[in-house]
């Protein structure tokens, strides 16, 4: 699949209703296994170190028994701000071509013909999806910031494959350093706002046939259960 990352600002909402879908269905469950953290909780993690003179240290993991639910069929009932993500179609005019899209993984890095209008796609289908949310008012800045090509490792080396490990993409407490980071000189006027969000944005490239893509229920997750991992790049800190 093709992960796009944006930022969207909106004015502040009023606070959502949380509620869990309920399902008028026989509910189809997976059972597999997934990797969580395996070290203390209680104990803070020390700092991973990527690009330094040793190989990084990883956070330990596990291999946890899960159950995921097949939602075919009940996609609409799951919504943004309730739950924390949702499925919406879309047809894109590059189909062809997004299997072969060069990743871009840095602010300062030129944008293609081809890539540029991908994003330009991409805003305007966001833009399309945010102004329909409830409770929300249309969004007044949306900027697309970089994609990542995920695709199968078997064969294919020195590509970005799935990640098995059940992780968050966006932290609230980096949220703030990632937008400064991609937005630059821009990003004050952006922190300025009363609200900005994080969207990441997937979508598969062709059928997927193996390591489909999976999602939780925000509403499912108490914060104490969320594990912070900090991690040390080169030129910035996540």
């Amino acid at each position: 699949p093709v992960h796009i990352t944006t930022v969207a600002n909106h004015a502040d909402p009023k606070e959502p209703t949380y509620s869990s879908p309920q399902a008028e269905r026989k509910v189809k469950e997976i059972r597999t296994t997934m990797k969580y953290y395996g070290g203390d909780p209680s104990i803070p993690l020390e700092p991973t170190i990527i690009g330094g003179p040793e190989p990084p240290k990883f956070a330990p993991k596990v291999d946890s028994p899960v159950i995921v639910t097949d939602v075919t069929g009940i996609e609409d009932k799951f919504k943004l701000m309730k739950h924390g993500f949702q499925y919406v179609k879309h047809k894109t005019r590059f189909e062809a071509v997004l299997p072969e899209l060069k990743n871009r993984d840095g602010a300062l890095e030129p944008l293609d013909e081809t890539t540029k209008a991908h994003y330009d796609e991409m805003h305007e289908f966001l833009e399309e999806v945010l102004s329909q949310q409830e409770d929300l008012p249309k969004p007044s800045l949306i900027r697309v910031l970089m994609h990542t090509n995920r695709v199968s490792q078997v064969g294919q080396k020195g590509t970005l494959g799935p990640i098995y490990n059940v992780h968050v993409d966006q932290s609230a407490y980096a949220a703030e350093p990632l937008a400064i980071r991609w937005l630059g000189h821009d990003a004050p006027e952006l922190l300025a706002k009363p609200r900005f969000q994080i969207i990441n944005m997937w979508r598969p490239c062709k059928p997927i046939t193996r390591d489909p893509f999976a999602v939780s229920d925000a509403t499912t997750i108490p914060d104490k259960d969320y594990i912070k991992v900090p991690f040390i790049y080169p030129n910035r800190t996540s």
